[in-house]
């Protein structure tokens, strides 16, 4: 309850500094305010506001690149990223809304770090998305803790998502409607 008046409350502070009606309010800003505030977009169990790629992980799950799963546990509804599973090539049949990913189905089951890399360019040249480079390295740096990275392990889910986010941006490159659905028109929306 207290996220959702933070919401209108964000949604109509954004309204003011824009000088435009609430209705024309990109859905992107909102969430990017109450992610800048320490708020959640997806109740992740697994995953807290302390954890490093939180807004990674919060920013690919609202995208649907990354779906989270939900689980009945009695009366409760969970949800949980699964940030720390292997990732498989079908965990990703979200990206196949941003971009052309026809070439991701030569790959095995469980993805690599390498893989995950490869499906990150194919998608980038594929569409003429620009693969920011120095962020992908950034984040290959954040997941191997400043070790060289082995790109033949497994990569867990949350790593694959930290590499996505940063080095293709969908949750800010691309517009989504109130509904949550991707908005066809190719704006770049990059903060």
């Amino acid at each position: 309850m207290l996220q959702t008046g933070q919401a209108a409350g964000a949604l109509g502070a954004l309204a003011v500094l824009k000088k435009v009606q609430v209705s024309e309010v990109p859905v992107r800003d909102v969430q990017n305010v109450l992610l800048d505030a320490g708020g959640y977009l997806l109740p992740y169990l697994d995953v807290t506001v302390n954890h490093p790629w939180f807004r990674s992980l919060q920013r690919i799950g609202a995208t649907g690149i990354l779906k989270g799963e939900g689980k009945s546990q009695g009366w409760s509804n969970q949800t949980w990223f699964r940030a720390y599973d292997l990732t498989l090539l079908s965990d990703l049949g979200g990206m196949g809304e941003f971009w052309k990913t026809e070439g991701m189905r030569g790959f095995n089951d469980t993805l690599s770090v390498g893989e995950i890399i490869d499906i990150i360019r194919m998608a980038g040249q594929a569409d003429s998305t620009v693969v920011n480079e120095q962020a992908l390295q950034d984040a290959l740096e954040v997941i191997s803790g400043g070790n060289p990275t082995d790109l033949d392990r497994k990569a867990l889910r949350g790593e694959t998502a930290l590499l996505i986010d940063m080095a293709l941006d969908p949750f800010n490159r691309f517009c989504v409607d109130i509904y949550g659905s991707l908005i066809k028109t190719n704006v770049s929306r990059v903060r």
